[in-house]
């Protein structure tokens, strides 16, 4: 049988092609439905980290807490830096403003932080690991929160006693 001529073979060929891009579809949104359906620490994160670094599943909450504090404090660093620039730049310029939306955009990021972690939490019922994944939720968040602090703050030595810089807002 001799191909079909002119547009029907167009026709025919875009038909192929549009059923192999339908089929590739439809396996991507199954991967998407799989990654979505796993609860959000089994994801790859510090729930995952600490869960291959340690021997036995009693020391994952200790690995978790450990890793807390070691976010915690990169994340403190940055926020500290970042309020040196933003105290730089209101000497520069003269205006206030740069330090209060620090100090606004950390308690917003605090308020985020509880409240989305509660929400990993309360993913799991009152299954086994619901303490973990928000232990590894505020890992994640902490992290990302250092990563994105350090943009705002390009990397220079810290001024010993720059007494300019905020603290970030106490805790409620």
């Amino acid at each position: 049988m001799a191909a079909a001529p002119g547009p029907a073979r167009g026709l025919a060929a875009g038909l192929a092609h549009g059923v192999a891009l339908g089929a590739a579809s439809v396996a991507a949104q199954g991967l998407a439905v799989l990654l979505l359906a796993a609860p959000p620490a089994v994801r790859a994160g510090a729930l995952d980290e600490c869960s291959r670094r340690v021997a036995s599943q009693r020391e994952v909450a200790p690995c978790l807490e450990a890793a807390r504090r070691a976010a915690t404090d990169a994340m403190l660093e940055s926020y500290i830096a970042v309020g040196r620039e933003m105290a730089a730049l209101e000497r520069v310029t003269g205006r206030s403003g740069p330090i209060a939306a620090l100090r606004d955009n950390q308690r917003d990021f605090e308020r985020y932080l509880r409240s989305h972690c509660e929400l990993v939490r309360q993913s799991y019922g009152s299954g086994n690991g619901a303490g973990q994944a928000q232990l590894a939720c505020e890992v994640d968040q902490l992290r990302a929160r250092e990563r994105l602090l350090s943009e705002l703050a390009p990397e220079r030595p810290a001024a010993p006693a720059d007494k300019a810089a905020p603290r970030p807002p106490a805790k409620p």
